[in-house]
């Protein structure tokens, strides 16, 4: 038993098990040692996971101001999708005197933005493995652009809601796409950091947008709001067209590989020798593609040999894998608690004691954009530290089950701020002690967000893109639920017993972890041993 981790029963590798310090194992013969690619400087111990492709194409083996500048994109991109959804929060109040509608139907215009980007995700999933993910960006965008525009002419609530609708599946693509991006690019030791500037790109927009909405619709009206990001989309398009390449790569060899490799082999091949001579120095292959190359919209040969229906059944046959399904719940309860707060908080803030108008309710929001600042900056390297640092402890292995520790802060913050913004709402406190609760609250959510993305995609390299897919596929599903109900549930219930039942679904989930933690290496063994599985197996894709 590793660390708390259960030993796998049968199988000696498992995918998601990887070696990551080899400094700190001297099971690996010198020859391996010399063939496997390492970081350089302070890391230079920390093997690389995924293992480099020769190809100089490869983006695992791109320039870092490349690699750095694609993500940026993605992340600009990331954020504008992001604040369709919650800008309108803060202005319920207006529209509710404009359209002369229920508090209910007005949290649908964030719900339909919600629920359409699982449709999206779900085409998304099958056109990726045809097109790669370069073309799918830019027609989202474009999208976005257009349905902003359509959203700034509606006169209507059927027509604005339409509109909402195609902003949503609009924003599909890049709410779940763009995780499987930081799995293209960067290597384990390297993901828990991106990981949290892309969450905190999209929980950030959450926050700042329905302030910046509100002073927008006091002031100039609201349409305006939709004007201004249709300008952006307009112009991030742009940027993804210029400065986001393709990032869809098939790695045909894993660190698993090479390691069950070592153990029987007695004697290195040709090329090993020469790396072993070369101290580990690998010439790349091919020719670099130039600046225009990169600009094709489409690749010039299929990027996966997969066929369409099994490209549409693939996110929901991972949901077999016990650490997508746990991942799926977790994450999509996670994503929700930013959205509850969103949809109620006018509802909660604009009646007595605190009379709050549109403008006061999106300063509210300032606490909570506070949280996520600070946590996205410490949520990401506190999840690479303890990998590197529990893999040096095991004997250099890697296991992803060491990221779940982070899940304590997200148990710590996230019950506190639910319970403490329950009980100071409902009890008419300074606006104070409820914006800090809101803000743990927010900040659980990132350190919740990066873990369990960070921990499905180690678990499964190999279809880490599906099963992020799948991850929002599960989370647009499950916000959406929650929208049509959790506001007449306020108004029956009250502030206080809803946010503490809250408080206490937040506790289960992190308790969750704990079984996980244990057994979750146990549930990658079945899935690679049980019979039952091969049928699922098939469609979910999973290298073996």
């Amino acid at each position: 038993m590793g660390l708390g981790v259960l030993d796998a029963k049968s199988v000696e590798q498992i995918l998601g098990t990887s070696l990551l310090d080899e400094d700190a194992n001297s099971g690996i013969s010198d020859r391996l040692r010399a063939t496997l690619k390492t970081a350089t400087g302070k890391n230079g111990n920390i093997v690389l996971i995924p293992q480099p492709s020769n190809d100089v194409n490869d983006p695992l083996n791109w320039p870092e101001w490349k690699k750095q500048l694609t993500f940026a994109v993605l992340c600009f991109g990331t954020a504008l999708v992001c604040v369709p959804g919650p800008m309108l929060g803060s202005s319920f109040g207006i529209l509710n005197e404009e359209f002369n509608t229920s508090f209910t139907k007005l949290a649908q215009l964030n719900g339909i933005v919600i629920v359409m980007a699982a449709p999206s995700i779900w085409m998304a999933s099958a056109v990726i493995p045809y097109f790669g993910k370069r073309p799918v960006f830019l027609v989202s965008m474009i999208l976005m652009m257009v349905a902003c525009i359509w959203a700034a002419k509606a006169n209507s609530y059927g027509s604005l809601l339409g509109a909402r609708a195609i902003q949503g599946f609009a924003a599909g693509p890049f709410e779940a796409v763009v995780t499987g991006t930081i799995a293209d690019l960067f290597f384990v030791h390297q993901r828990g950091k991106y990981s949290a500037a892309w969450v905190m790109c999209q929980l950030g927009p959450t926050n700042l947008a329905p302030l910046i909405c509100a002073y927008i619709a006091t002031n100039l009206g609201w349409r305006w709001a939709f004007w201004i990001l249709a300008i952006f989309s307009g112009i991030c398009t742009i940027l993804l067209f210029f400065f986001c390449p393709e990032t869809h790569y098939k790695h045909d060899t894993n660190i698993e590989t090479m390691i069950a490799e070592d153990d029987t082999e007695k004697e290195a091949p040709t090329m090993h020798a020469e790396q072993a001579e070369n101290g580990g120095q690998v010439q790349f292959q091919g020719s670099r593609k130039t600046f225009v190359q990169e600009l094709s919209l489409f690749p010039t040969h299929r990027l996966s040999k997969d066929n369409l229906i099994k490209s549409l059944i693939r996110p929901f046959a991972l949901l077999s894998y016990p650490a997508i399904l746990y991942g799926s719940f977790c994450y999509a309860m996670t994503v929700n608690w930013a959205v509850i707060l969103n949809i109620s908080l006018v509802q909660v803030l604009s009646g007595p004691p605190y009379l709050f108008d549109a403008v006061q309710v999106g300063l509210v929001y300032l606490s909570a954009f506070a949280w996520v600042l600070i946590t996205s900056f410490l949520a990401g390297p506190l999840s690479d530290l303890l990998a590197k640092k529990l893999s040096r402890k095991n004997n250099g292995i890697y296991e992803p089950e060491f990221r779940l520790w982070v899940v304590i802060l997200y148990l710590f913050f996230g019950t506190m701020g639910f319970v403490g913004f329950g009980l100071s709402v409902a009890a008419g406190d300074h606006w104070f002690g409820f914006t800090m609760f809101m803000g743990m609250i927010n900040g659980a959510s990132i350190f919740g967000n990066v873990t369990f993305i960070a921990y499905v995609v180690d678990c499964h390299p190999f279809v880490a893109s599906e099963s992020l897919i799948t991850l929002n596929i599960a989370k647009s599903v499950i916000v959406y639920a929650f929208t049509w109900f959790i506001n007449d549930w306020i108004a029956a219930r009250g502030v206080k017993e809803t946010f503490s039942i809250l408080g206490g679904l937040n506790t289960f989930i992190a308790l969750l972890s704990i079984p996980m933690y244990i057994a979750g290496k146990r549930g990658r063994e079945w899935i690679q041993t049980s019979p039952a599985l091969n049928a699922l197996q098939y469609y979910a894709g999973e290298a073996r």
